[in-house]
């Protein structure tokens, strides 16, 4: 495990300077959505110095989570697909949906976290985690998730905002490619179709398809 050496102040700007890079990288917006969350997920592993750090999808019922994306910094490689239920941990789903970020220090004992020590935290030593919720068109959507194995943390209020600023832009990554992927379907439709397609603004014809 690599220790953050960082002084308050120093850790400051590295998570600032993080944060910025991560909102223009060309990885992030330019190729797709899982290359997006790989490297958001493996940039805030790094930078937090944590052990996993992963994305998860809340399920329109509000039911499950399902893992999008999950970064494992001692292979440096990726899982995705685990799903938990929500009636299986009902204290954290509810925090999910009450709170902007879960600060768990020791995630075993944190009244939000600890359903999950026998049959999560346990089992992966995951001793601390500190989770920014994903949130659009005013609902909870999912998670980011940083996971501290072997020892516990208390995270600082700097990790806390970072994770939280890093969670608000997963949650516009998810949209972004949600709806260019609508785009992109309708376009191969309106495209494709053997009947003549137009698309009328008042009485004036925009577009038409071949």
């Amino acid at each position: 495990m690599r220790e953050n050496s960082q002084t308050a102040p120093g850790l400051a700007r590295q998570l600032t300077e993080a944060y910025v890079a991560l909102s223009k990288a060309e990885e992030v917006w330019h190729y797709s959505l899982t290359q997006s969350l790989r490297h958001i997920t493996r940039t805030c592993a790094n930078v937090l110095g944590v052990e996993r750090a992963s994305v998860w999808q809340l399920s329109a019922d509000m039911n499950t989570l399902e893992c999008l994306c999950l970064y494992l910094e001692d292979v440096d490689g990726y899982e995705r697909g685990t799903v938990i239920q929500a009636r299986a941990y009902p204290r954290y789903f509810t925090a999910l949906t009450l709170e902007r970020v879960i600060d768990a220090g020791d995630g075993l004992r944190d009244p939000r976290t600890r359903e999950l020590a026998e049959s999560y935290l346990k089992p992966l030593s995951i001793a601390s985690l500190l989770d920014g919720t994903l949130r659009y068109e005013g609902k909870t959507r999912g998670v980011l998730c940083m996971e501290q194995v072997g020892r516990r943390r208390q995270w600082s209020e700097d990790e806390q905002n970072f994770v939280g600023s890093v969670a608000d832009l997963v949650s516009q990554v998810i949209l972004f490619y949600s709806l260019r992927d609508r785009e992109a379907r309708f376009r191969t439709l309106f495209e494709g179709t053997a009947d003549g397609v137009f698309v009328l603004r008042g009485e004036t014809i925009i577009e038409c398809n071949p």
